[in-house]
């Protein structure tokens, strides 16, 4: 039986990855994870089903410093913003095997325009779930306030009915409804 050392798997895997993956690549992910350390931005991409928190892929990603400063003259001010924890962005990364260090993604660009239209979108459905809640709450307010009327009301007519009754009045057959 052949057996392989663990330095020429991971030196195959590295050369499959390297024919497989020459380009870099556009990825959209969410970020689950980031630290600044000495001068490079570390990351850990996520992506998730559609509407459920259950977890499809996970990647360590790296931003080194050459990378980072032009991420940072590009984006300017959004920068902190787009690269944070829940974020879902768009990135350019190379796809690199090291031996030892195993899979990442090396960050060259972000898409700006898909992190904001991705931000905007989550805006819009928060403020239709708000919406959304704040219409319930109102329908059920005037629900209850109908209720409350309508309990009122009878209650008021059966005040009356049983004032006229005892009183003698006509008016006592129409009342037995309300009682």
């Amino acid at each position: 039986m052949e057996s392989y050392s663990l330095k020429e798997v991971n030196q195959y895997i590295k050369q499959v990855i390297s024919l497989n993956f020459e380009d870099s690549l556009w990825i959209d992910a969410e970020i689950s994870q980031v630290k600044e350390v000495r001068g490079q931005m570390y990351l850990e991409l996520i992506d998730k089903h559609e509407g459920v928190e259950e977890i499809n892929a996970k990647a360590q990603a790296v931003i080194w410093y050459k990378s980072l400063l032009f991420i940072k003259r590009k984006l300017g001010e959004l920068t902190s913003s787009i690269l944070e924890a829940g974020r879902q962005v768009r990135i350019k990364a190379k796809v690199d095997f090291h031996e030892i260090y195993g899979l990442k993604l090396d960050i060259e660009d972000i898409d700006l325009s898909f992190s904001i239209g991705m931000a905007e979108l989550n805006r819009q459905k928060t403020i239709g779930r708000i919406e959304q809640t704040k219409n319930d709450r109102k329908a059920k307010k005037r629900e209850f306030t109908l209720q409350k009327s309508r309990n009122g009301i009878a209650a008021y007519y059966k005040k009356y009915c049983y004032y006229k009754l005892v009183k003698g009045s006509r008016i006592a057959r129409f009342c037995t409804a309300f009682t």
